[in-house]
């Protein structure tokens, strides 16, 4: 299970998640003009215009945003948005309530 260190009360819902990793992406990858927004949790990532190295950059922001300890980010793979989203929820030491919280959260 999870750490039981949280803040918030990790009511962030489907939809603000999809932003936040949309903002990571853009992050991410900044120039990337053919960079293809994620539009559901089902989506495969590969379809996103995002490379390995890309996708990569996300999970390390991410598990910041949600203060996953550094050895388990390691572990944090996923094909879908739904993937990232549910590790993030098991292991993330902070929870943020919605959207504006987490992109605060961003280093």
């Amino acid at each position: 299970m999870g750490a039981a260190l949280c803040w918030g009360n990790g009511l962030m819902t489907d939809q603000e998640f999809i932003q936040l990793l949309n903002t990571v992406a853009k992050r991410a990858r900044p120039f990337n003009n053919e960079l293809v927004l994620i539009d559901g949790l089902d989506m495969d990532l590969n379809e996103t215009g995002l490379d390995s190295l890309d996708l990569l950059i996300c999970a390390m922001q991410l598990c910041e945003i949600y203060d996953v300890e550094e050895e388990k980010s390691k572990e944090m793979f996923g094909a879908t948005p739904q993937e990232f989203f549910n590790f993030l929820k098991e292991w993330g030491r902070r929870q943020p309530n919605d959207y504006a919280e987490a992109k605060g959260l961003l280093v």
